[in-house]
């Protein structure tokens, strides 16, 4: 929502496989007059298919949900299903998008898979990229192999602002970094702290 109030002329793809957190992000799309969102149901990953959805089983929209079984814990009482996953090169191809910009991932610990899904795309466009990086997903060192060698910067963003990290280490308290190409660390910008 907020990127599409920002720049009303984006083209925003927003995925959420989740159907209670669909049906909320499709009233909020409608709510807010937004017709630069397409919301697509289904999930990110490294290719085309169908994968199982995990998600903590409780009547209002969930905390967690993810395609990692791993990053779920039983006694939070679980329930699974059957997801469509797509590769986001085959979508950016299949829209004929001439540039992706901007990426928000945040998947509860597939977020190396989302990129691997793009790989094509991440060499062409070099977008800036906000992702989550939580402790125990263990996916620092696979997010290091895809970003280092297209020379992205890495970021932990905190409440000061972002702060340069020579590698990307899971914080206990911060999950969000930003990853940006060589020639766009004016995207920091974005993300300095209000009256910083």
């Amino acid at each position: 929502m907020l990127a599409a109030h920002a720049n009303p002329a984006a083209k925003i793809f927003a995925f959420e496989p989740h159907p209670r957190a669909f049906e909320r992000l499709v009233k909020n799309v409608a709510r807010n007059q937004l017709d630069n969102v397409r919301c697509l149901r289904s999930a990110c990953g490294a290719a085309d298919g169908v994968a199982q959805l995990h998600s903590i089983d409780v009547d209002s929209v969930p905390s967690r949900s993810t395609l990692d079984p791993a990053m779920m814990r039983p006694e939070w009482g679980l329930c699974s299903w059957s997801v469509e996953v797509l590769a986001l090169d085959r979508l950016v191809s299949d829209e004929d998008l001439a540039r992706v910009d901007l990426l928000k991932i945040d998947v509860e610990g597939t977020e190396p898979e989302v990129l691997r899904g793009m790989r094509e795309t991440l060499r062409r466009d070099r977008p800036v990229i906000f992702a989550e990086v939580l402790p125990g997903a263990r996916t620092e060192d696979d997010l290091e192999a895809l970003l280092g060698p297209e020379r992205y910067h890495y970021y932990l963003l905190t409440l000061r602002g972002p702060h340069a990290r020579r590698h990307i280490r899971a914080h206990g308290t911060w999950f969000n970094w930003l990853f940006t190409p060589t020639e766009s660390d004016e995207a920091l910008d974005v993300c300095r702290p209000l009256g910083g």
